[in-house]
């Protein structure tokens, strides 16, 4: 009998022990990741104490048998709550950790032959001839060109069109050229079938110059005091079949100014095909979207230099996480100006006005362009009233009901240089003070023509509408300066 009794208190002991050990690891964590305010993360500290005190009473206190068998059963699922707690706490700190260190940013060169070509390496192409284009991604190709030691000098060629015009008329062997470029070309006609008559030898990723952004630390535990500074964020999203991290055409640019202290944020839409020259090509004009092929900081410069403006970070997403987590928050609610059937998913109609969606028709309805009179421009502000509603979802209970999914979509798929303690400082302020914000929208316009561009050769362009640029400029720089701004006529 005494036995039984004494392994009776070393189980009561073992289980209260267990409860201080794994709330205490609740509390470090919450306290490493920082993101609440100081008076909640004392009000988890005060409920968690008192919880295990209230356990560790009725197993070590109270001596009636039915009431330490209650504490028992209590304990053990207080205990299965806490080791959850501290595994969700764990991987949202490591997700966002992960988001907030992006990968080094590559561009894929690829070798290229016809579909039906019999060759299986390069070495079998090694005699050539190779095709090249002449200036873009000349020392990245001229690498892999060294790489794979070709024995002939290569053919020059000025757009990425020619260089495949010239494989299929078999003026040469095998193609090096940067992948994006494949993309581009699938949206041509005559070329959409491009990369079914292709095959790849080989490839080679070659490292791009980081953006910069500040150096992985500690979570800094100091909270601030007052509210952030306002800043420019670049939202850029990309549909690489390579990656996330692969140099690629961005299909969405979108300036966002954050000015958290009058809980303002002002989405300035640009569209894909706005024509500008970009900061490496001397002042010669192409698409904003084909910045993103040379590089995301070549996408920032280009803003930079277009808007007169400095953004402070970038925040790029991959469209297939776009889907996931729409999914994770539950769908959306979009309002649509016109019916139409999506041109890639038929099957997919949008009425006018209100329509429930999922994932992948939140996509497709975002990225839509064909079937509307005006295009990027339409597409564009249906991306913007996507990421409002995504805003209010994100500031909404459906995140906490949500946090798995949620974090399996934004691996992988979403990665920005905004820094964590910054991020941490936002998260705080939202709790601190739970308000709604205003969100002001703003699209440029211009009008339809055709340019040789510094990238893809002859191409269509939007040319800017220089009123609306100089609209814009202003909007950015009175929400940069902490100013409250109001939606202008559009």
């Amino acid at each position: 009998m005494e036995e039984r009794k004494n392994r009776s208190v070393q189980i009561c002991f073992a289980v209260t022990a267990s409860l201080v050990v794994l709330a205490g690891e609740l509390l470090g964590l919450l306290g490493t990741a920082n993101l609440l305010p100081g008076r909640y993360f004392l009000l988890a500290a005060l409920a968690l104490f008192l919880a295990v005190a209230l356990v560790a009473g009725m197993l070590l206190v109270w001596k009636h048998r039915v009431v330490q068998w209650i504490g028992l059963g209590i304990g053990v699922l207080f205990g299965a709550a806490l080791i959850l707690g501290d595994l969700a706490a764990l991987r949202g700190l490591s997700t966002l950790s992960s988001v907030t260190m992006p990968e080094t940013e590559v561009t894929h060169i690829g070798i290229f032959v016809k579909a039906e070509d019999p060759a299986e390496s390069p070495e079998d192409v090694r005699d050539g001839p190779f095709g090249i284009l002449g200036a873009l991604n000349r020392e990245a190709v001229d690498i892999s060109l060294q790489e794979v030691g070709g024995e002939t000098e290569p053919l020059e060629f000025e757009t990425p069109r020619d260089l495949i015009d010239a494989l299929r008329r078999d003026e040469v062997r095998a193609i090096v050229m940067n992948s994006a470029y494949l993309d581009l070309l699938e949206e041509t006609d005559g070329y959409r079938d491009v990369y079914e008559e292709l095959r790849e030898l080989n490839n080679f990723e070659i490292v791009l110059d980081a953006v910069p952004t500040e150096p992985p630390k500690a979570v800094d535990t100091e909270q601030s005091e007052g509210p952030v500074e306002p800043f420019l964020l670049y939202i850029s999203g990309i549909d690489s079949r390579k990656g996330l991290n692969v140099t690629s055409c961005s299909d969405s640019n979108i300036l966002a100014a954050v000015n958290p202290k009058e809980k303002q944020l002002f989405l300035l839409s640009t569209p894909r095909d706005y024509c500008m020259p970009l900061s490496i090509s001397n002042g010669a004009p192409d698409k904003l979207s084909h910045a993103g092929v040379h590089g995301i900081q070549c996408s920032i410069d280009t803003l930079e230099m277009f808007y007169d403006v400095d953004i402070d970070y970038y925040f790029r997403v991959h469209f297939k996480g776009f889907r996931q987590i729409v999914d994770a928050l539950g769908g959306l609610v979009v309002y649509s100006d016109v019916a139409f059937n999506a041109k890639e998913k038929p099957e997919y109609h949008y009425v006018q006005g209100y329509n429930v969606v999922d994932g992948d028709r939140a996509l497709h309805f975002a990225r839509e362009r064909y079937a509307f009179a005006d295009g990027d421009i339409q597409r564009g502000k249906n991306q913007m009233q996507v990421i409002q509603l995504l805003l209010k979802k994100v500031l909404s209970p459906a995140i906490l009901m949500n946090y798995t999914s949620l974090l399996e979509a934004v691996e992988g798929n979403f990665e920005t240089s905004i820094p964590y303690d910054l991020i941490a400082d936002l998260v705080r302020e939202q709790l601190d003070d739970p308000g709604d914000w205003d969100v002001v929208t703003y699209t440029v316009t211009g009008t339809n023509s055709t340019v040789k561009t510094f990238t893809y050769g002859t191409a269509y362009v939007m040319i800017p509408d220089d009123a609306m640029v100089e609209t814009a400029k202003g909007l950015l720089k009175d929400v940069l300066a902490g100013k409250r701004i109001e939606k202008p006529k559009e």
